[in-house]
């Protein structure tokens, strides 16, 4: 298996991508465009004339503004996967109606006793990802969702039970955690001038969840801790790795801190 690399994030408006080299993921060339849409799939063309014939893995992590959540409760009868597809895609159907038709619904891992967090993403977005992948030698490893990305780097800093905030440009997310699992997700669009409006949000977010009594963390990689007014919360920064830092990569935070 090869040890070279791609990290492509692609955010509400834009591309960010990066050449990972080595086992450690040293950081190399770098590049970020303006991202465009057609006919619903993102456009990665200009990507793909950056990287060429690059060769190795390709992982990507897409914004929570194009992703949809939602929760499997446990079952006994949805331990058969096709059964949890369905169901998954029922809930779907259900919040999003016929929008939800042309969507790939995917499943975190089966445990007993646990609920089971369904992702959903337009197919059409996995055409194009899957096409640059071809289009540049390389062997497609991984499509993350940014919260769950961002939970797995963060996990060990939060309580079993918690609501996470998290900020990307035009989008927030908040994740309830109960006993350490997905309880629930409201995600939902921020204006441009999001920072002024945050408390607000968050404690919209908070009723809809009723989520009052639970910790409050949050997240915002990609942006500096804007004025939280009286909002009681635990602000929460990417860990620092040997090729990342929090504050200097903000930019890059999507492809080198997750």
């Amino acid at each position: 298996m090869s040890a070279e690399r791609v990290r492509l994030a692609v955010g509400a408006e834009r591309i960010d991508c990066v050449r990972l080299h080595g086992w450690r993921g040293k950081p190399g060339e770098s590049m970020s465009c303006a991202l465009a849409l057609q006919d619903g799939a993102p456009q990665f063309a200009e990507v793909g004339e950056w990287l060429g014939k690059a060769g190795g893995r390709l992982e990507v992590v897409v914004s929570n503004t194009w992703v949809r959540y939602a929760i499997v409760p446990w079952q006994d009868a949805l331990g058969n996967e096709a059964l949890a597809i369905d169901f998954a895609r029922a809930l779907f159907q259900q919040q999003y109606g016929d929008a939800s038709t042309g969507w790939r619904v995917t499943l975190t891992p089966f445990y007993p006793r646990r609920p089971r967090v369904a992702v959903a993403l337009d197919e059409r977005w996995f055409a194009a990802i899957e096409a640059l992948a071809a289009r540049c030698g390389l062997r497609l490893t991984a499509v993350r969702p940014s919260l769950a990305a961002v939970l797995g780097r963060i996990s060990r800093q939060l309580p079993q039970d918690a609501l996470l905030a998290m900020v990307e440009p035009r989008r927030l997310a908040m994740l309830q955690l109960a006993q350490g699992q997905w309880h629930s997700v409201h995600n939902r669009m921020l204006p441009a001038n999001w920072a002024l409006h945050l408390p607000g949000f968050i404690t919209q977010a908070r009723a809809a969840l009723g989520a009052f009594n639970t910790p409050l963390f949050i997240i915002a990689p990609q942006h500096d801790r804007p004025d939280l007014g009286l909002l009681q919360g635990t602000w929460l920064r990417l860990p620092p790795g040997s090729h990342f830092d929090p504050r200097r990569d903000q930019v890059l935070s999507m492809c080198l801190g997750v």
